[in-house]
């Protein structure tokens, strides 16, 4: 039976977190205003995308398995000795990052990614050993997890292609559902080559992008699903499974086109309403950065609650099914303690004797 980590669990993870957390931004600190080096991820935040992301999937990571199999917390001066000569190898490196480069090109980068690759793991197992994650029962979080931590950089290098995919369907079905509300007075299109979708009213028109595919919300389910399947997997059978992740990715389409069209309603409404400024703040600033993550958590809330709701009564009828088939074996074997079938068990008819 799992249950939620406590207040100390979440105490331990972050022990184990401040080692690499702190390392890992003196570093990027040090390349990129130390030494002026342009390392890290590409995209809209660039090497900034796992600041935020990355902590807090390791605080959930490292929560979960201190409290399925609980270690003691002990600095490993071993691995402490190692970090310190990954670092300095690492430093080393970058100091004369630029010669070394242009000098052995592939099989300098394959050194540097090695030895930070190093520098990093080595911190992150300062207090507890690997086998800590290798060897829990919930290692299974790990995905979940790095998929979490890595959500930012699989959205800014995926969204651009699954927009190509999305954006017909979410066309049409932004369509049908404003022209049943506003009738003829809206139109959308589809507009070339930069895949905007133009969804025009006399009061507002807006260009919607790829950034607004949905795929957030998609990355969103597919972290919690992963983390839901590893809690409860015997709750539903696989093809149970199936129907959930399916239903899943249909339902996050869905939130994504009533976030969309609740963002346009809005819009027209406010601009009707307000003077054009505090509309535009209102619609642009406020809720187009917040509304779409109140949909998605209400509505992801929404649906793991009814297929819990659903596990529940499944397994309830499991059960009843499972007293009934008890009760029907114990009537046709006739056991006359129950007072099934034959004759009950009578009572001792002597007193019994004080010696």
């Amino acid at each position: 039976m799992h249950t939620f980590p406590t207040l100390s669990d979440i105490r331990a993870a972050t022990l184990i977190l401040l080692a690499p957390l702190l390392e890992c931004l003196a570093l990027r600190l040090f390349l990129h205003y130390g030494l002026k080096l342009s390392i890290g991820w590409g995209g809209l935040l660039t090497d900034y995308d796992l600041l935020l992301p990355a902590p807090i999937a390791s605080i959930i990571l490292f929560s979960l398995l201190q409290h399925v199999r609980p270690h003691q917390l002990e600095l490993r001066f071993k691995t402490l000795s190692l970090n310190i000569v990954a670092l300095t190898i690492f430093l080393g490196l970058n100091l004369h990052y630029d010669l070394l480069r242009s000098t052995f090109g592939v099989g300098f980068l394959s050194v540097w990614w090695g030895v930070l690759f190093l520098t990093v793991l080595s911190a992150f197992f300062l207090w507890v050993p690997m086998s800590f994650v290798v060897r829990n029962p919930s290692r299974w979080v790990l995905f979940p997890c790095l998929l979490m931590a890595f959500s930012v950089v699989i959205y800014q290098h995926s969204f651009e292609t699954l927009w190509l995919v999305f954006r017909a369907p979410l066309s049409a079905s932004i369509d049908g559902v404003l022209s049943t509300i506003l009738g003829d007075r809206i139109t959308t299109q589809l507009i070339d080559p930069h895949g905007y979708l133009l969804v025009r009213h006399p009061v507002l028109p807006i260009l919607i992008g790829k950034g607004c595919g949905g795929i957030d919300s998609f990355l969103l389910f597919l972290c919690v699903s992963s983390l839901f399947f590893g809690l409860a997997r015997s709750a539903l059978s696989t093809s149970q499974w199936v129907a959930f992740v399916l239903g899943g990715v249909l339902w996050t389409f869905f939130l994504n086109v009533l976030r969309i069209c609740a963002l346009f309603l809005s819009g027209i409404f406010l601009f009707k309403n307000l003077p054009r400024e505090m509309a535009t703040f209102l619609v642009f600033k406020f809720f187009h950065v917040h509304l779409g993550w109140v949909i998605y958590l209400a509505g992801l809330e929404l649906y793991f609650g009814l297929w819990l709701a659903f596990a529940s009564h499944l397994r309830l009828n499991a059960i009843t099914e499972r007293i009934k088939a008890i009760g029907k074996r114990v009537k046709a074997q006739g056991i006359p303690s129950l007072g099934i079938s034959g004759t009950p068990i009578e009572p001792h008819a002597e007193p019994l004797q004080r010696q």
